[in-house]
């Protein structure tokens, strides 16, 4: 178990990490057209990894990592989740940073200026400036009903690449260690697998070295969550549509002013602790479910004790 779990991590890093090198080697700049690109096929190598190990080491087919699509009421809480999520996490963020949700196009501008190269940002300008002045509540239903859409459209499908790997192979691997220790085991593999992301600004440009801890931190602290949704949907679909949808919430934090970055990131601080307030309802609710499960099974009755007495003492004597 040890060892496949390793080797799958081992084989996800080399075939993800040199996509990225290679197009940074050659120039390339995060936040262009051709970085997506490149993102796709960083995300592909935890599928290719476990693609491998399926069907050249345990003979099986690719769909049996929960490959399928039978729709439960898992999938819309996976679609919808997200949204709630990132909503507690930024009014958490605006508490301890005594922020405010700013719509406006300058600072919507400000904010693109430290994820978009030159070229980019200046088109971007155009269309912000010439775009009305949209309400706090708009922009936010209107970005978090984009991401919704992006969710299953896009983000959502590269995410499933990943999760073929991650809630896929690797879940079943760590599986029997239960769904704590196997689910932080998993979250400490998507953190190193996706640390050279962090280091070379695709996750928070500027500031590589905090951005590592960041993201491995919310890497780790979302696993249970995606463990408990991978359980009860049996389908790492629904789980990429969590974590697509997630993704594309972070359009929402750019509305974020007058708080430090690395408390309202979309893997921030305020993210963490929303994360772990999740975490602890998981802790509580599987608690609860294992106490009642404790008092509906049948105990012995007490006649039933009288009798094996009985049949004890007759031996005896």
């Amino acid at each position: 178990m040890m060892f496949r779990s390793l080797l799958f991590i081992g084989l996800a890093c080399l075939f993800s990490w040199p996509s990225l090198w290679w197009y940074l080697d050659r120039g390339g700049i995060p936040g262009t057209l051709t970085w997506y690109g490149t993102l796709v096929a960083f995300s592909a190598g935890p599928a290719l990894a476990a693609w491998l190990l399926q069907r050249l080491w345990n003979g099986k087919p690719f769909s049996d990592l929960g490959v399928s699509f039978s729709p439960n009421r898992w999938f819309a809480i996976a679609w919808l989740a997200p949204a709630l999520l990132g909503s507690a996490a930024i009014r958490l963020s605006l508490f301890l940073g005594s922020g405010t949700f700013d719509t406006s196009p300058n600072w919507l501008i400000e904010r693109l200026r430290e994820t978009l190269p030159h070229e980019l940002l200046e088109e971007a300008s155009v269309r912000i400036l010439h775009s009305p002045d949209p309400s706090v509540l708009l922009a936010g239903v209107t970005t978090i009903f984009g991401a919704l859409l992006a969710g299953i459209f896009v983000t959502g499908a590269v995410s499933l690449l990943e999760e073929s790997g991650w809630r896929g192979f690797l879940h079943l691997e760590l599986r029997s260690l239960g769904p704590w220790k196997g689910a932080f085991a998993t979250g400490l593999g998507v953190a190193v697998w996706q640390a050279p992301l962090a280091w070379y600004g695709g996750l928070l440009p500027g500031h590589s070295g905090i951005a590592i801890c960041l993201s491995a931190l919310c890497a780790i602290l979302i696993a249970p969550a995606l463990f408990m949704l991978r359980e009860a949907s049996g389908s790492i679909i629904a789980v990429s549509l969590f974590q697509g949808t997630f993704n594309a919430l972070g359009a929402l934090f750019l509305f974020v002013r007058g708080t430090p970055f690395w408390l309202s990131d979309r893997r921030g601080l305020a993210m963490l602790l929303t994360l772990l307030i999740v975490n602890l309802a998981i802790a509580v609710f599987q608690a609860l479910n294992n106490l009642r499960a404790v008092q509906l099974t049948p105990q012995p009755s007490n006649q039933k004790k009288s009798k094996d007495s009985a049949k004890k003492t007759k031996t005896a004597v």
